[in-house]
């Protein structure tokens, strides 16, 4: 939970997805910004992958991981998605 609070500082005008990755739980995270790209981070909020679709700088974890579920997403968002904070994240 520390981790995915420290991840909302950054990404509160965002999305966090908790995915799985090898049996293990990871969090991919995006800012709320045309050709922002995305970046994974593991259970200790350690960067281990980036995917920057938009920019060519794509990480092999980006097409590894699995059930990922949106956890947060801030409202009104490019993409058009429904606001979501399932952990209450603030």
């Amino acid at each position: 939970m520390e981790t995915l609070k420290e991840l909302y500082k950054i990404f509160s005008n965002g999305e966090i997805d908790e995915c799985s990755l090898n049996g293990k739980t990871v969090f991919t995270c995006g800012l709320n910004a045309f050709d922002a790209g995305s970046t994974i981070y593991d259970l200790n909020g350690n960067i281990i992958g980036n995917c920057d679709y938009a920019w060519g700088d794509v990480d092999a974890v980006c097409n590894q991981m699995s059930s990922c579920k949106t956890v947060y997403c801030v409202k009104d968002n490019i993409w058009g998605k429904s606001s979501v904070n399932k952990y209450h994240l603030k």
